[in-house]
């Protein structure tokens, strides 16, 4: 996909890779696209950590992407692979980045 190689990371290019993930799990350049966004949007830098000074509405709108990937990632090991080595990984990381999210922002 043209979005993912230009590294563009709108809310359209995202909206897309829902769909390419449910159409094939496998594809682990979608979830690597989905891991760069997620973080970009929750401020995270690798070596930083979690940037804290975030507004209320901004900590809830991180809360609900990150639902909402558990939520995608739920739909796709139920529905359509549960074997899916890439779905599961991507869960797991999901995981991790909630509860360090939570801890950060207490």
């Amino acid at each position: 996909n043209k979005q993912i190689r230009s590294k563009d990371y709108s809310l359209e290019a995202y909206q897309l890779t829902s769909i390419m993930a449910k159409l094939n799990p496998d594809f682990y350049t979608v979830w690597n696209y989905r891991k760069d966004y997620l973080m970009q949007r929750m401020g995270n830098d690798e070596k930083k950590g979690f940037v804290t000074a975030l507004t209320y509405s901004q900590q809830d709108a991180i809360q609900n992407l990150m639902k909402k990937e558990m939520e995608l990632t739920e739909d796709i090991i139920r529905n359509k692979d549960p074997k899916c080595y890439a779905v599961w990984h991507h869960r797991r990381w999901v995981f991790k980045q909630c509860v360090a999210y939570q801890f950060s922002h207490r």
